[in-house]
């Protein structure tokens, strides 16, 4: 303080107490005295739906302060009075910059004030400022206020943080199997490290259904979903369905031989017919979802003659390569099917693989095309099975988490609310927006070696072990700058 000697009318000596700004004061009752940083989350709305009835988190949300970009504070002197100050908005010394650009597209991405802003206290001699930081994850704040005297305070950081909830949906086979790898750890230890926590929701249970894109399968997801706890927390809650075997299956038809014609009947030999669509001819492998469930991959077996129809039994046929979950030949036992040596055809209509997922950001592209979901959903699909064999813990970590940087945004073209990434590609090989780190783009993504070669979790390799167990420093920026404030829509 200081002091200035001064005399009243009379000559007696006054002193006057120069009165300064000695605090600014976040405002969050539960903060009192508390020298910790402030955690924001800056993607929740200012609503009481989002404050946290029990713990559930290390930290919790237990006033509406915390919600949103815009952060109370108060400002005070050490007297009563009204006294003119100054404050501005600091990011700390790791500002995510937003280009101009950027900043063109979204409000959301710039913070305020930048500049100094005046304001005049209270009678009091304190003052209830507002400011707001920006969408960053990770982003750290810190308000500088100071007065006509030379003194300047600081208020503790501010950290901007996001939450999400995810819900699971398993499903249960008529043995009482659930099927579901465990995920919630793998999301939670990964999306920390981008500022980003994760909450849980309790499980929810379904009669196991077969992935399809139909009206059918569609309505089961949503049936699930609308009795879990998601439909309270959208639209921040991803949905994670658990599946076996997910895939686009079509069916095809087979003409062997396409020339002339084969002998049928006794001691004619074992023929072998390679699984070919005659439409494209390129080779496929079998469809082999389980009978119980699935629709089997033979729909139809003939020879057919000059003279009849000759039905082939389902047991003359031996799947090639024995004992393989990618069958793409077929031995047929023909010897057994006449009394006397005929000559013929055979044709087949069988059930082929299309394409085969570990994972999907809102379902495939037949999804999409099917029903709409052009933009963002808050569904994933995730295999347990990849061509009926178990997938490894490694492959269905990258597979899930590659699956929510899709969720996320990443990686971004330039036409969304962030600047194209260097590392961006699309198509070459693979489906939709992805990452070349640590590879230069090429033509077509199609070798062994480019899966190995990449260095970022959003090459679109598909379901394969990766060296690269992290996003490159191109994504991980994009990851921390999304807005995640609008959440995702539910279109199912």
């Amino acid at each position: 303080m200081c002091f200035k000697v001064a005399r009243d009318e009379k000559g007696n000596q006054v002193i006057n107490i120069r009165k300064r700004i000695i605090a600014i004061e976040i405002l969050d009752e539960n903060l009192w005295r508390s020298k910790e940083p402030v955690r924001q989350y800056v993607n929740l709305p200012k609503d009481s739906k989002w404050l946290d009835k029990e713990k559930i988190s290390d930290y919790q949300i237990l006033n509406l302060y915390r919600l949103g970009r815009n952060v109370r504070a108060k400002v005070r002197f050490n007297g009563a009075g009204q006294e003119k100050f100054y404050f501005r908005l600091l990011p700390g010394l790791e500002e995510l910059n937003y280009s101009d650009t950027e900043k063109s597209h979204k409000e959301n991405y710039k913070y305020a004030p930048e500049n100094w802003e005046e304001k005049v206290t209270d009678a009091d001699g304190t003052k209830e400022i507002e400011v707001q930081v920006s969408a960053a994850g990770g982003q750290t704040f810190r308000i500088e206020a100071k007065d006509d005297y030379g003194s300047t305070v600081f208020s503790r950081d501010i950290v901007c943080w996001r939450r999400i909830y995810v819900q699971e949906i398993k499903m249960r086979k008529k043995d009482g199997k659930i099927i579901a790898m465990e995920v919630y750890e793998i999301i939670k230890r990964e999306m920390v490290k981008h500022y980003i926590e994760v909450i849980r929701l309790e499980d929810t249970i379904m009669n196991y259904k077969p992935f399809e894109v139909t009206n059918d399968f569609r309505d089961a997801i949503r049936s699930a979903y609308k009795n879990s706890q998601a439909p309270e927390f959208e639209p921040y809650v991803i949905t994670i369905v658990h599946l076996d075997t997910m895939g686009d299956k079509a069916r095809i038809e087979i003409r062997y031989p396409d020339k002339g014609e084969i002998s049928i009947g006794p001691k004619s030999p074992d023929l072998l017919i390679p699984i070919i669509d005659t439409m494209t001819g390129k080779s496929k492998f079998l469809w082999l979802g389980e009978k119980e469930y699935d629709q089997h991959w033979l729909r139809y077996g003939l020879v057919i003659t000059s003279k009849n129809k000759i039905e082939i039994p389902e047991e003359n046929f031996v799947l090639l390569p024995v004992n393989s979950s990618r069958c793409d030949k077929l031995k047929v036992k023909v010897s057994n099917l006449t009394n006397e040596r005929v000559k013929g055809n055979i044709y087949m209509e069988v059930l082929v693989v299309d394409n085969m997922f570990g994972g999907e950001a809102a379902g495939v592209a037949k999804w999409h095309q099917k029903f709409g979901d052009s933009e963002r959903t808050n569904l994933i699909f995730m295999s347990t099975l990849f061509f009926w064999k178990k997938i490894s813990p490694k492959e269905f970590l990258h597979a899930l988490l590659h699956e929510i940087g899709h969720m996320m945004g990443l990686v971004p073209d330039g036409t969304g609310d962030l600047e194209r990434s260097p590392t961006f590609y699309e198509n070459r090989g693979h489906n939709g927006p992805h990452c070349h780190s640590g590879l230069p783009l090429k033509e077509k993504f199609d070798t062994e070696n480019d899966p190995k070669l990449s260095k970022c979790l959003m090459f679109g390799a598909g379901l394969v072990e990766r060296p690269a167990l992290n996003f490159c420093e191109y994504c991980l920026k994009a990851l921390r700058k999304i807005d995640l404030s609008k959440g995702w829509r539910i279109r199912f």
